[in-house]
């Protein structure tokens, strides 16, 4: 993206096995103008699978922990 007469060449940290955005294409960038390696890019969308896994296991083990509390009083 480019900041003033600046261009900066950042690469998401989301990984992905199909491209979001095509090289050329305009996108809008939201950045810290302290850091610019803060930024978000409008449209990306973060894979979900693992967050979804993360919460999945965290169910349970919160339901595990619940009944073996009720159980072993």
């Amino acid at each position: 993206y480019t900041v003033g007469d600046r261009t900066l060449i950042k690469e998401s940290g989301y990984g992905s096995t199909s491209l979001q955005f095509q090289e050329g294409q305009n996108v809008v960038i939201y950045f810290n103008p302290n850091d610019y390696d803060d930024y978000y890019a409008e449209g990306e969308t973060v894979p979900n699978t693992l967050g979804v896994v993360f919460t999945a296991v965290g169910s349970g083990t919160l339901v595990i922990a619940a009944i073996a509390a009720l159980l072993f009083r």
